[in-house]
């Protein structure tokens, strides 16, 4: 199949979406109905943030959710809140509070004690590139961490993981990136239970 027909059917499987849904979702959060359908159709939802009165960096919107707020202390105390500051797109993979909380006990102390392994750790979670969810959905893409891990993002399945951890929903809000939040705490599986690297 060529790439013209590949794309066509691909969008005929966004507008078989309710329509409803996809209008309905762009108006509440001020995207284009089209990106509504895609985040839709990959069974995620669009981040009330997204909404929010003023629109900021990725590391604003970050800090403005408190369930992000273990996720935001841990970016400060490893001092990537730095590089998020920085010129440059950025593709964040967010762990939320909860996620955070299912940790096992030593684990959270390791998060807590160790700011090397910690900051390792969420490198794995940064991609310094914007990859918005059209480029995702019904794909199977490579990204590349800050950290050097390769990250596979999968939207082949009518949902989206990454890693084989699931994304819950997307925000693309933010000024310089888009935020993705996932079911877990790091996306390198093989790397971060061995901190001897």
């Amino acid at each position: 199949m060529n790439c013209k027909h590949a794309d066509q059917s691909r969008l005929e499987r966004f507008t078989r979406l309710p329509a409803f849904a996809g209008k309905t979702a762009a108006r509440m959060f001020d995207v284009s109905p089209w990106l509504a359908a895609i985040v839709l159709s990959l069974g995620l939802t669009l981040s009330l943030s997204a909404r929010a009165a003023q629109a900021g960096n990725v590391l604003d919107v970050i800090n403005q959710d408190p369930s992000y707020s273990i996720f935001a202390s841990l970016l400060q105390k490893t001092g990537l809140d730095a590089d998020l500051k920085n010129g440059g797109a950025y593709t964040v993979f967010a762990p939320t509070n909860a996620a955070f909380n299912e940790l096992s006990p030593e684990r959270q102390q390791l998060f807590e004690t160790d700011s090397a392994a910690a900051r390792r750790a969420l490198e794995s979670l940064v991609v310094t590139k914007k990859v918005m969810p059209q480029d995702l959905a019904h794909n199977r893409v490579l990204l590349t961490s800050v950290g050097g891990h390769g990250v596979v993002v999968d939207g082949t399945e009518g949902r989206l993981t990454a890693e084989g951890t699931e994304i819950l929903s997307v925000d693309t809000s933010p000024t310089n990136g888009v935020i993705y939040t996932i079911d877990g705490v790091t996306l390198d599986h093989r790397h971060s239970g061995r901190d001897t690297d």
